[in-house]
């Protein structure tokens, strides 16, 4: 049996993780609105951790998201790459970052389509 205080340390530090995490940027709208997880939240998550890999930035700005929808390259790609990257593949990911950070849930793909969208473009 676990204790009280065991439970309380528990709760804090859970709290302090989902803190950092939106301070990161991965959780999803949705949760802040509900205060519930969903399978669609970790889809979230992943679209950022997609876009934190393209950009090199750990803050995603409205501009990258922009960049990444009219494939405007040299603002949601890395600058350090020099422009030695895939232009198709880097489309291809910025487009799935764009479909799991889709603002509803019911919008934003499953995580077993967007694996088999990630595996086509290797």
């Amino acid at each position: 049996m676990v204790s009280d205080s065991a439970q309380t340390s528990c709760r804090f530090y859970c709290l302090l993780i989902l803190k950092a995490s939106a301070a990161k940027g991965y959780l999803a709208p949705a949760y802040t609105a509900t205060g519930r997880f969903s399978v669609k939240s970790d889809v979230y998550a992943f679209g950022m951790i997609v876009f934190q890999i393209l950009s090199g930035k750990q803050k995603i700005t409205q501009s990258i998201r922009q960049g990444a929808e009219s494939c405007r390259f040299q603002e949601f790609i890395d600058s350090n790459l020099k422009g030695k990257f895939s232009e198709s593949e880097a489309a291809k990911l910025g487009r799935i970052a764009l479909l799991c950070t889709h603002e509803s849930p019911n919008h934003r793909p499953s995580m077993e389509n967007v694996m088999q969208e990630t595996e086509s473009i290797l």
